[in-house]
Order: structure tokens, then C-alpha cells, then sequence
């Protein structure tokens, strides 16, 4: 047990910066860090649908008949 508590001591030396803060966020760190990357996945979802949009609109003009000329 004492070699975990030496463990967990030296990585406490090693994070400075995060001892100064108060023994409640330190849990709370870890979970605002952790944040889904929404904005990613929106822009994910615009590109593909404009890439569908696009290839509907190219299938589309694809498929209508060239117009016949009348005379």
C-alpha cells in the first residue's frame, strides 16, 4: 500500500499546476476536458449533406432528355 501512496505522491509533484486548485476540481478537471466535439460532428453532418444535395442535383440533370429540337 505504501508503494501506491508513493506512486500517487510523485504524481501529485509532477501535476504543480493542479495542486494549487481546491481537492473538488481536480475531479471536475477531467470532465471538462472531456467534452463532446460537437461542433465537429455538426460540420461532419453539413458536409455530408451537401455532398447528397450535390449528387441529387447531378443525377438529376443527368437523367432529364436532352429537348428536341421541332421543325
Amino acid at each position: 500500500m505504501s508503494l501506491i501512496n508513493q506512486m500517487l505522491k510523485d504524481i501529485d509533484k509532477r501535476q504543480g499546476g493542479l495542486s494549487s486548485m481546491p481537492a473538488a476540481n481536480h475531479d471536475l478537471h477531467g470532465v471538462m476536458r472531456s467534452k463532446f466535439p460537437l461542433r465537429a460532428v455538426l460540420l461532419g453532418f453539413g458536409l455530408l449533406a451537401t455532398l447528397v444535395i450535390a449528387g441529387v442535383v447531378v443525377m438529376n440533370d443527368k437523367r432529364s432528355p436532352a429537348p428536341v429540337a421541332v421543325n
